[in-house]
């Protein structure tokens, strides 16, 4: 069924998202051994999965050339597609649609594909390095991995560093605990239909006997 390879591919598809965080978070991490040639040629050919907002968004690139702009593009791009799901959401709620869930189940769907990279972002803005040529004095400077032009240690960089924890607590973990929350309620459900199918398999095998 179209259920069913629905959540192969994003099995699938999670599977390889995971695999290039953990690859780029090794190659970003001092003293890390350099991965092998192959494996680096594997990641380059998957690097399309990654379903990144800057990219999937023609001309992009161009409207948010520094990090601290791609940061905040792409969070707010995720909450602006998010904000117009509940829109319709609300939308269908309030004019008696026949499943006016549905507009929050493709927002799941859209999170599932597009969140993770919009994490990866977000904690990118994090990630600061010491300069192999810092002799390490009291002036010494920390750099932004992804952007060598930001000083993790200036002050122009400290409102960078807040919203990004900001957007932590609210895209990653405040959405994970929202879907925890809206699991929980769903529970009693849940359960009396796959006690429903249960006893439906169970008439199903005796009718067959």
């Amino acid at each position: 069924s179209l259920l069913s390879l629905n959540a192969k591919l994003s099995v699938a598809l999670f599977t390889c998202q995971t695999i290039q965080f953990v690859a780029a978070n090794h190659a970003n991490t001092d003293g890390a051994k350099k991965l092998p040639r192959v494996f680096g040629k594997i990641m380059d050919a998957l690097s399309w999965m990654s379903l990144d907002l800057g990219l999937a968004m023609p001309g992009a690139g161009c409207l948010v050339p520094r990090f601290q702009d791609t940061l905040v593009f792409e969070s707010l791009a995720f909450i602006g597609v998010g904000a117009l799901f509940v829109a319709a959401y609300v939308y269908a709620a309030t004019k008696d649609h026949t499943d006016p869930l549905v507009h929050l189940r493709r927002f799941v769907e859209f999170a599932k594909f597009f969140l993770p990279p919009v994490t990866r972002v977000l904690f990118q803005a994090l990630s600061c390095v010491e300069p192999a040529y810092d002799a390490g004095d009291e002036g010494s400077v920390r750099l932004l991995i992804v952007d060598h032009a930001v000083d993790c240690r200036s002050a122009s960089y400290v409102p960078m560093r807040i919203y990004a924890i900001i957007m932590i607590i609210a895209l990653p973990i405040g959405l994970g605990l929202v879907g925890l929350i809206g699991l929980w309620r769903l529970r009693p459900s849940l359960l009396k239909a796959a006690k429903a199918a249960e006893v439906s398999q169970a008439r199903g095998s005796a009718r067959a006997q």
